[in-house]
């Protein structure tokens, strides 16, 4: 369970470097003006501090590491369901609301 504990905590760690560079690239080259790559640098800035904690949490052994471990998981699922449900539209909630249901 150690190795498990320790694997994860690595990729939370990774994870929250990304989305740091990307929100470093996002407001350094000023693009930040357009509403779409607003909503995206915000939500990499969000993404970049539950990944930063859960990955401390889970380092340092906190009762509450389980609880950030389980918030940075449900956004790492999110990133790949937003494109689905609200770029696709109509269409991403038909292909994704039967997969859900099996």
């Amino acid at each position: 369970m150690n190795d498990i504990r320790k694997i994860m905590c690595w990729i939370f760690a990774c994870t929250s470097l990304m989305y740091l560079y990307w929100v470093g690239i996002a407001t350094s080259r000023g693009v930040v003006l357009s509403p779409r790559i607003l909503r995206s640098t915000i939500f990499w800035a969000i993404a970049t501090i539950v990944f930063g904690v859960a990955w401390w949490t889970v380092w340092t052994a906190k009762a509450s590491a389980n609880a950030w471990g389980i918030a940075a998981s449900l956004t790492e699922i999110m990133t790949f369901i937003w494109p689905l449900v609200f770029v696709c539209g109509r269409s991403g909630l038909i292909i994704l609301v039967p997969l859900l249901s099996e």
